[in-house]
């Protein structure tokens, strides 16, 4: 669930009258639905029938859809998360837990630049 359609690629308008109940008893409308992908280590991890809510403050995910989708799981301790391959147990993804909600980067490109910055250097100074 996202607050914002940019967010989503293909986002359609919301057909349906459907809506989102949180906590506090609100009821917050559905205005798109779409699809979208999150980079993960090893390949990417699709984020299917994206629910666009623009009054919800965060990006929510819904871990049960997830898990089928990516035919992974997760590992969930205080400090953070771990998506796993549901075959061979290697690791897709990684977040870290702050406020009582597991956090996704979402800003993969940044971390692709830093992943190939190297510089070239002797042997001397790889060792020293």
């Amino acid at each position: 669930m996202t607050a914002s359609a940019t967010s989503l690629p293909n986002a359609q308008p919301y057909i349906g009258t459907d809506q989102i109940i949180v906590g506090n008893g609100n009821m917050l409308t559905i205005t798109h639905v779409g699809n979208t992908t999150l980079t993960g280590l090893r390949k990417s991890l699709h984020l299917n029938e994206v629910l666009c809510v623009p009054a919800n403050h965060k990006n929510l995910l819904f871990i049960r859809r997830f898990c089928c989708d990516n035919d992974c799981f997760f590992e969930l301790d205080a400090n953070g998360f771990r998506v796993k391959d549901n075959k061979t147990e290697t690791v897709l993804l990684t977040g870290c837990s702050s406020d009582g909600l597991y956090h996704i980067q979402t800003a993969p490109h940044i971390a692709r630049q830093i992943a190939y910055y190297g510089q070239r250097t002797t042997q001397e100074v790889w060792h020293a």
